[in-house]
């Protein structure tokens, strides 16, 4: 567990003159071997941004402020307008943004909030709740180990003429398109690529000076997991509100009050470790007083013990 001490180091930016003067980018990047645009890279510190993340989500006055954010940005949800008019929509697209449109909107306004920009993946949207669960009954029915009642009984392939006679008709009900959506889905493992930001520590971000005089930034998404590690992602795209400084701190609502807020953070701790001692029973020892003369028995009281 991280103190508030630790979160300050973590957090602490970086100096644009001593990076400008080194430009050595990421020395230890195994990627450097191989690719040729390395050499002057700036990464963005994924320490700071652990730390930013910590703060942003222990943090009470700033969960307070996301609150009232959140609640004026997506309190009526999402609305889907054509030519300025809102438009009517369906159950089941309405369903679809309520549930994977809205948290996406959200991880975007968190992201846009912590780091000032947000990498956005397209993944295949997930199957619906006990998926598995239906499917595993459909296949059971038609495999030689079926439930009870149904074992021996097995299926011969449908002939032709009665694959077209199993053709549905036209389907015009919202309830009966979303089961039929969920019946494939489930089948045949398809479904739509939806938007989806990834988890903090699943990517590294990075720039370099690009151009015919080196005045753009080319940014770059690296992937760490085990399968692609520092490999860069083409797939995923960056989308930014506030670019980070020239030496790759992060410049974001929630950075610029990092200090302040740690700040306050590391008191509590100091402040807590205080009430510890303090609350320990503490034992107090005096060293004894030496005489100065012979610790012996004295003379005169060893006399008077042998007369009578």
């Amino acid at each position: 567990m991280s103190t508030g001490l630790d979160l300050r180091k973590r957090g602490k930016r970086k100096d644009p003159e001593t990076q400008a003067s080194k430009k050595q980018g990421r020395l230890g990047d195994p990627l450097n071997a191989i690719d040729g645009g390395s050499p002057g890279e700036m990464s963005i510190s994924t320490d700071s941004m652990v730390a930013i993340q910590h703060l942003y989500n222990s943090s009470p006055s700033i969960q307070a402020a996301r609150a009232i954010l959140m609640g004026q940005l997506l309190g009526s949800g999402v609305v889907v307008r054509r030519e300025g008019r809102d438009v009517n929509l369906k159950p089941v697209f309405a369903r679809h943004l309520e549930d994977v449109w809205c948290p996406f909107a959200r991880d975007v306004i968190d992201n846009f909030l912590m780091f000032g920009f947000v990498l956005v993946s397209l993944e295949k949207e997930r199957p619906p709740p006990f998926a598995n669960f239906i499917k595993g009954k459909k296949l059971a029915s038609t495999s030689s180990m079926a439930p009870r009642g149904m074992q021996g009984v097995t299926k011969e392939a449908p002939t032709p003429s009665e694959v077209r006679a199993r053709v549905p008709p036209p389907i015009t009900d919202d309830a009966r398109i979303d089961r039929r959506i969920n019946d494939n889905k489930q089948i045949n493992g398809g479904g739509n690529l939806i938007p989806t930001v990834p988890d903090l520590g699943q990517y590294e971000v990075s720039f370099v000076h690009t151009g015919e005089s080196n005045y753009q930034r080319e940014y770059r998404v690296f992937s760490t997991n085990s399968d692609s590690v520092y490999r860069q992602d083409f797939s995923s795209e960056l989308f930014f509100k506030s670019q980070p400084d020239a030496a790759g701190n992060i410049c974001s609502s929630v950075a610029t009050v990092f200090q302040s807020a740690s700040f306050i953070s590391s008191l509590e701790e100091l402040a807590l470790q205080a009430e510890v001692v303090r609350a320990r029973q503490l034992l107090v020892t005096q060293p004894a007083m030496r005489n100065a003369g012979n610790q012996n028995l004295d003379p005169r009281f060893a006399l008077e013990l042998w007369l009578p």
